[in-house]
């Protein structure tokens, strides 16, 4: 599986170069969601978000915009038939995106819009999407940078979680 680390701010991508810059697999993009998504084809995207599926910030606004306003109805109605509610920080579930085939990976870093305070999530929360996608026969997959807006969680503390997840995913996993 390709992975695609996708974030509008170059710190962040600067971030994940020093710990992912020798991963054959990852690709790094410094550029917004439409504009991404736009010009390449993926089979999934994964957004960070709540635990209610409010989708009104950061990433996940950006692609609730490139999707459309029904994902978010969509991500709702999931969570609040299938999860009760209220789904779990740090588990994933994934819908049709309604949009050129591509899947969304919907995983909560919070409970609600707040500062990450247990970062352990983001290395949970990278972990559990990429099961997912493995899981769900996804060839390349957009990750976003959890905790790296709301979360107000530092770029290299987030890139160092994301790429001990990424290695646990590759060690536990076979390879992807």
């Amino acid at each position: 599986m390709k992975i695609i680390l996708l974030d509008k701010n170059y710190l962040m991508v600067f971030a994940w170069q020093k710990y992912f810059s020798a991963e054959k697999d990852v690709e790094i993009e410094n550029d917004t969601v439409e504009h991404y998504l736009s010009k390449n084809i993926v089979d999934g995207i994964v957004t960070p978000g709540n635990s209610y599926g409010i989708m009104t910030g950061g990433f996940d606004l950006a692609v609730r915009n490139y999707f459309g306003s029904d994902l978010e109805n969509r991500v709702k109605n999931y969570i609040d038939t299938k999860l009760n509610f209220k789904q779990k920080v740090g588990t994933s579930f994934i819908i049709d995106g309604g949009r050129k085939n591509i899947k969304v990976i919907y995983t909560p870093t919070m409970e609600e819009p707040s500062r990450i305070k247990d970062l352990n999530i983001i290395y949970i929360s990278a972990l559990s999407s990429l099961r997912l996608a493995k899981e769900n026969n996804l060839n390349s997959l957009v990750l976003p940078a959890f905790g790296g807006a709301t979360g107000k969680v530092n770029f290299f503390k987030i890139a160092e979680l994301m790429h001990k997840a990424y290695k646990d995913f590759l060690t536990n996993n076979n390879k992807i």
